[in-house]
């Protein structure tokens, strides 16, 4: 039977989380340590798995693909679904980016960051409380010239941030709703305004 002492010990070695960094994953994933059918991502230097989607959330993310699409001028591009680095122990997977120069300009060099990304779109469904909370924050601190939506699906509004302050939070925030009009300034280009009713209902 162990004593009070030998307890005491034993309670004393905690097993704990094996940090990862952004780096580390990186070689995982070229390595092909991660299955590459796997949609894993790196979030506070633990792995993660995204979630399925509705078909709301999906539909909504390929109106937007659509729609940012065919508006972004030359030396922008869309992405959806692919790792962004923020800092040493987050590299998400968000719903959609609109980053500088050319998807080729990342073949074999790094993801894009903080230097790149202008727009980031998070679809939220069930993930609304994590949208506006820990992902908005770590985008503020981590995107200095990005522009943060998520779009609300379960109360049919997007919800637009811009200035992101160093303090992980923005400026302003606008709210755009069915019957108006979605107005986005990406990198100082004023996009062709996007109507609520071309990527949600």
């Amino acid at each position: 039977m162990a004593t009070v002492v030998e307890l005491s010990v034993m309670n004393g070695f905690e097993e704990t989380p094996y940090p990862i960094s952004s780096d580390l994953f990186t070689q995982m994933v070229e390595q092909g340590m991660i299955p590459r059918d796997r949609r894993v991502f790196l979030w506070g230097g633990r792995l993660y798995e995204k979630m399925a989607k509705s078909k709301a959330h999906s539909a909504v993310q390929n109106a937007f693909i659509g729609a940012l699409a065919r508006r972004l001028p030359p030396g922008l591009f869309v992405g959806a679904e692919n790792p962004v680095r923020l800092d040493e122990t987050h590299l998400p997977l968000p719903d959609l980016v609109v980053a500088r120069g050319s998807p080729l300009d990342f073949f074999d060099s790094r993801y894009p960051d903080g230097r790149d990304v202008l727009l980031v779109v998070e679809v939220a469904v069930s993930s609304l409380p994590k949208d506006l909370g820990a992902r908005l924050s770590r985008y503020a601190l981590a995107l200095p010239s990005a522009v943060y939506l998520v779009a609300d699906i379960h109360h049919h509004q997007l919800l637009v941030h811009t200035h992101p302050r160093p303090t992980g939070e923005y400026a302003e925030r606008v709210i755009t709703r069915p019957g108006e009009v979605l107005r986005l300034q990406l990198g100082g280009f004023d996009l062709e305004p996007i109507p609520f009713e071309e990527v949600m209902r």
